[in-house]
């Protein structure tokens, strides 16, 4: 069956994957672009999108949500290009996307929107992401306000030019060295614990469980059924060492440390310090039944 819909397409790829090859070898070249390409996967489904295909070092990926979108990339270089290097040598991305119609048939894409997200990829540097002006204008005020225009371009069978505007990820860079066959996020001094409590259930993030999904989809880690949460509403990870709640949803997420004063995050990062609570699309109170509560642990190393 064909169908159509309407969709922000993303590509992302390693740039210059073949000298790995010459550096590393056949089996590890290898075995470095599929790690890479799983952990871009698993950002498109930490964000609500769909994994179209892989292609080689590439992935192709769409979303209902430009701003999903975007997170998704975030997360990709900030988990790639900015942390990861193997026998010296940097690994980075680039990635380009535009939101528009597309044509669904046999688990692929096609149309016009996915040439010009192409176009985009393929005018993005390492590190960088690019996005069409119309994809631009679509995002909600947070990366709306981390973009700049660079250029412009012709597209063929497109008579108006497109203008390009690049998508500022990055927050801070810190570079970690990762062995050649042993794929772990870098090692921190102290060993760090968050447990989250709803429900009378417990989900620890760690560096075993580095992520938790939260939201009224049961696919979550905790789910909570209420009609003011999103299907995937937020994310608590930890991220160098720290802790910080990602929130992905229409209503906010409204979190009351014990110590300091409430903070109201919306399409926006908190990290998280002792202990409190916090509630998915409203404001919550001990009693609240949908009180989501943490609290962080920390021991030394052995």
């Amino acid at each position: 069956m064909v169908l159509q819909s309407e969709v922000s397409i993303v590509f992302a790829d390693i740039v210059a994957s073949t000298e790995l090859f010459d550096l590393l070898g056949e089996s590890q070249a290898r075995e470095t672009i599929n790690y890479c390409l799983h952990i871009m996967s698993r950002a498109v489904l930490d964000n609500d999108g769909s994994v179209i295909k892989t292609i080689g070092d590439e992935i192709l990926a769409t979303f209902n949500s430009p701003d999903d979108a975007i997170e998704a990339s975030q997360q990709m270089h900030e988990k790639i290009s900015d942390t990861l290097v193997v026998k010296g040598r940097s690994i980075n991305l680039r990635i380009g996307a535009h939101h528009g119609v597309v044509t669904r048939e046999k688990n692929d894409i096609s149309g016009a929107s996915v040439h010009l997200a192409a176009r985009m990829a393929g005018q993005a540097k390492s590190a960088q992401i690019v996005i069409s002006g119309h994809m631009r204008e679509l995002l909600g005020a947070v990366w709306k306000s981390s973009s700049r225009q660079i250029d412009v371009t012709k597209v063929q069978g497109m008579s108006e030019d497109i203008e390009l505007y690049e998508v500022h990820w990055k927050v801070e860079g810190v570079t970690s060295l990762v062995p050649i066959g042993n794929f772990k996020d870098f090692e921190v001094e102290k060993s760090v614990s968050l447990k989250l409590t709803f429900n009378g259930k417990d989900i620890f993030v760690d560096e075993n469980n580095p992520g938790a999904n939260l939201g009224r989809s049961e696919e979550n880690d905790i789910s909570v059924n209420h009609d003011l949460v999103s299907r995937v509403h937020t994310r608590v990870e930890l991220y160098k060492g720290k802790f910080r709640l990602q929130d992905k949803s229409t209503n906010g997420t409204y979190v009351r440390p014990a110590s300091g004063q409430p903070v109201f995050v919306r399409r926006d990062y908190l990290t998280l310090n002792g202990s409190g609570m916090f509630g998915l699309g409203q404001d919550v109170t001990a009693n609240s039944p949908y009180a989501i509560r943490y609290i962080i642990s920390t021991q030394k190393k052995d």
